[in-house]
């Protein structure tokens, strides 16, 4: 018993178990052991006092009564869950009449099916709450990357407008996206064990971000391939596989190890000013943001490597993994994004080393 922690005990509360075994709800039990007067029988003076007792108050002492050994055994040192399985879920506070009676069947079995209607019921609207939420994200990207291609009117290359106007609206789903990231990895997933880590559930409000960032990425598409200026097949395959690995955090799967990757949308803010302000002919402003974007793009898109490297060989070092086809596909998605991320990173560096030459020479 030292081999363990935790000590969970379910209570079954509903009547399956005592129509399985073809038993009632109650149970005669003998205290003429305990009690000499035995006349305390009406009926029969010599026969033993039964007292009727359910098996669901049978059950609880009987908890009661393992809380107290693994006290006297472990003290302090041994945690006791205990679970009440019922048609519904409840906790059972009260030492009333009706608690001590389990669910009948037929009303165990009606309950359950109520209960996963609403399940259904609920999964559906979600699902449909999910798309609506890409629909939305793509339209008002979209939107925005029409009203930014119009103006200003001092930009004579529509190639010029076409990349202004890209940039602008990558940088306003950079600031909703890193900003929502940073919630989560602070306030949520920085304080995980490695178990939890790779096993929690993400939340709903994860889900539609995931689904905020599937639609960013669907429109983007159509800037890397339509237009000349900002055509790129890399992007292309980029964006493919950020839409695959956000689908699963829209499945709830992997939120932990997703969230760092979300985290990447933050130094692209500085990336997206930094590019602005040389269309716009700033090139000092520039030249002084761009320290700035190398120093977060190594930390946010190439320092999540060795975190999210060392988090893994832990976990396989000791647990199975639940989802292995998910989880080899984000492995993938990861090495894949990993080598992108050194090659966009060498471009920022010569790119910033290039302005510097040119403000020199001027």
């Amino acid at each position: 018993m030292a081999s363990f922690d935790h000590v969970l005990v379910v209570l079954d509360h509903t009547a399956c178990m005592l129509t399985e075994g073809g038993l009632n709800s109650k149970v005669d039990l003998d205290v003429s052991s305990r009690n000499k007067n035995h006349h305390l029988n009406p009926a029969n003076a010599s026969s033993p006092y039964l007292v009727a007792r359910s098996f669901w108050t049978s059950a609880v002492e009987n908890t009661l009564e393992i809380r107290r050994v693994l006290n006297d055994i472990f003290f302090t040192s041994k945690n006791l869950c205990i679970l009440g399985f019922d048609s519904s879920p409840r906790v059972l506070l009260d030492w009333s009449s009706a608690d001590q009676k389990p669910v009948p069947v037929s009303q165990t079995q009606t309950m359950e099916s109520a209960a996963e209607s609403a399940e259904k019921a609920s999964w559906i609207i979600h699902l449909i709450g999910k798309i609506l939420t890409v629909i939305f994200s793509a339209c008002w990207h979209l939107a925005l990357f029409r009203r930014f291609s119009k103006y200003p009117q001092k930009y004579a290359d529509d190639s010029v407008k076409i990349q202004r106007a890209d940039y602008k609206v990558s940088l306003c789903h950079a600031v909703i996206t890193s900003t929502l990231s940073l919630y989560f990895q602070v306030e949520v997933f920085y304080e995980l064990d490695i178990h939890a880590f790779f096993n929690e559930q993400g939340s709903t409000t994860f889900q539609y971000l995931s689904c905020f960032l599937i639609g960013y990425m669907i429109y983007d598409l159509q800037t890397v391939t339509l237009y000349k200026g900002t055509r790129s097949m890399l992007y292309v395959f980029h964006h493919f596989i950020s839409i695959a690995g956000a689908f699963i955090g829209v499945c709830g799967k992997f939120p932990a190890l997703i969230c760092p990757l979300f985290l990447g949308e933050l130094p692209v803010i500085f990336v997206d000013i930094q590019v602005l302000c040389e269309l716009s002919g700033h090139k000092t402003v520039a030249c002084l943001i761009s320290p700035v974007s190398i120093v977060l793009w190594v930390i946010f898109r190439l320092g999540v490597v060795p975190f999210i490297c060392v988090k893994i060989q832990n976990y396989l070092a000791l647990h199975s993994l639940s989802d292995k086809n998910s989880f080899l596909l984000l492995v993938v998605i990861f090495a894949s994004l990993s080598v992108m991320n050194l090659f966009w990173c060498v471009k920022l560096v010569k790119r910033s080393v290039k302005q510097l030459r040119k403000l020199k020479n001027q």
